[in-house]
């Protein structure tokens, strides 16, 4: 089996090298693909120029959609098994990477979704908001696609080859995760969830600005219309 652990990234880089190292550490059948997406300076690469490990970067910030493409393109042309996403800012847990990848094949799941058990926090009124927020659009997401998943914006998603086959063959933009889901469930792809926990940021901070988040809620619910119009005719 032939495993492919997308990182993309963003200015997010000083956890880069351990990341890496920590994923290849897991077996043999683990490889790694980084794609910087047009961080300011740029990724050292010194430390990522190994067999299993491959380095990608955009000359400009295209977005997070257009780096999913490009991960599914190379996984698809290079044969992988499984493509799995996780985050550049450690907050994905590495020890979780072989129990839900168990969990895909025991399933026989197409795409799995790592649900974080810790992800709503209450601790202050914008955080109240964000959490009230995601709860709306997972109810929605929901109802649209028939799914009845806890998260629909993890970045932590695993896919089986025939997903990487179909998928690949789609056009993602700057926040991929919900137009996945969607495209999957379009395909009669099998989605499930495998419970994870999320760790504090390690580095950095979330690049989802008050602007960004509006534009993020406004995408999504025209994602859900689209979706709705296409399933109709």
């Amino acid at each position: 089996m032939k495993i492919l652990v997308f990182i993309p990234t963003f200015n997010d880089r000083l956890l880069i090298p351990s990341l890496v190292k920590s994923v290849l550490a897991l077996g043999d059948e683990f490889h790694t693909l980084v794609i910087d997406d047009g961080s300011d300076p740029a990724l050292e690469t010194d430390g990522l120029s190994g067999p299993r490990e491959k380095y990608f970067r955009c000359p400009y910030n295209v977005g997070l959609g257009v780096a999913t493409n490009i991960a599914l393109d190379y996984a698809h042309q290079a044969q992988f098994d499984i493509l799995l996403r996780i985050d550049a800012d450690g907050q994905h847990p590495l020890d979780c990477l072989l129990p839900i990848i168990e969990a895909m094949v025991v399933r026989d799941t197409d795409v799995l979704v790592g649900v974080r058990s810790n992800s709503l926090s209450f601790g202050s009124s914008k955080a109240a908001a964000a959490a009230a927020l995601k709860r709306h659009m997972n109810a929605t997401a929901n109802w649209v696609s028939g799914l009845q998943l806890d998260e629909w914006h993890s970045g932590l998603i695993v896919l089986s080859r025939a997903a990487i086959k179909n998928l690949c063959l789609q056009k993602y933009e700057r926040y991929p995760e919900v137009e996945i889901l969607l495209r999957a469930v379009q395909l009669d792809l099998k989605v499930d969830q495998f419970p994870i926990t999320q760790n504090q940021r390690k580095h950095g901070m979330s690049t989802i600005t008050l602007r960004g988040g509006i534009h993020l809620c406004l995408r999504f619910h025209m994602l859900m219309l689209r979706h709705l119009i296409e399933r109709r005719t």
